[in-house]
């Protein structure tokens, strides 16, 4: 019916993106220490040699850089993502990092893995509702298939 708003809590995924993409790319913006140093710190643990050349001049400080970065650019990825409300920004990155992040060993296991982690770690680092919650995990499946789609397409 024209005129009559719907709640939040029945509204479907594509909708929710639509009202609270914004504000769930705020909320996971004040959280961006939390959350990248979190996995940050898990994915150097699980893979320690990712990204290690022992040719570079300081093989060890490039793999710490790398740690750190890759998680405030999927950050980042994610912002642009929800902001624009248009998700298919994820997997066009993806789509372009298959031909760059296999020539460093990165493979679309270690994509995956960042990602999930990402998306747990925030949802226990995010305030949100239950309906948010519901919808993060969402977020977080359709964002995992569009890496996997772009890596593999």
């Amino acid at each position: 019916m024209p005129g009559k708003r719907r709640s939040v809590g029945r509204l479907g995924f594509d909708e929710w993106l639509q009202l609270c993409g914004v504000t769930l790319a705020h909320a996971l913006d004040e959280q961006r220490a939390v959350i990248c140093g979190t996995v940050s710190a898990h994915m150097a643990a699980q893979f320690p040699t990712l990204c290690y050349d022992p040719h570079l001049p300081d093989p060890l400080k490039y793999h710490h850089a790398v740690m750190i970065q890759t998680p405030l650019r999927f950050h980042a990825l994610l912002q642009t993502a929800l902001k624009l409300r248009m998700l298919i920004v994820i997997e066009r990155e993806y789509r372009w990092a298959r031909q760059v992040l296999p020539l460093h060993g990165v493979t679309l296991l270690h994509m995956l893995t960042h990602a999930e982690l990402y998306f747990d770690v925030a949802a226990d680092s995010v305030t949100l509702d239950q309906i948010g919650h519901v919808h993060l995990f969402t977020l977080k499946h359709v964002t995992l298939d569009m890496i996997e789609r772009g890596m593999t397409a």
